[in-house]
């Protein structure tokens, strides 16, 4: 089973954007962790910076939080759009 989980996440990581898009949008629930997995790290760092440069209700409270504090609070946000963004994406028009 072990040896299983490993070969399918080799298989996701080596997929492009697209590929996972494609299996996402088909209900792929490990192809849209991939994805989304892949690009965590810009989508924090893109909605810390939103979150950190403009005003927002319960802004004070949200700038007391450490870090690991405040990517929690986002993650369940982060999680939304990027699903709406699988959904919506347009493959001929722009990048992931």
């Amino acid at each position: 089973m072990k040896n299983q989980n490993i070969a399918i996440i080799n298989n996701y990581s080596s997929m492009s954007d697209k590929e996972l898009i494609v299996l996402a949008r088909q209900k792929d629930d490990r192809a849209a962790e991939a994805l989304f997995f892949r690009h965590w790290s810009s989508m924090i760092k893109a909605a810390l910076h939103h979150f950190n440069h403009f005003p927002f209700q319960n802004k004070a409270d949200f700038m007391k939080m450490s870090t690991l504090e405040k990517e929690q609070e986002l993650q369940s946000e982060i999680y939304v759009a990027f699903d709406n963004a699988v959904r919506d994406y347009d493959f001929k028009s722009c990048a992931f």
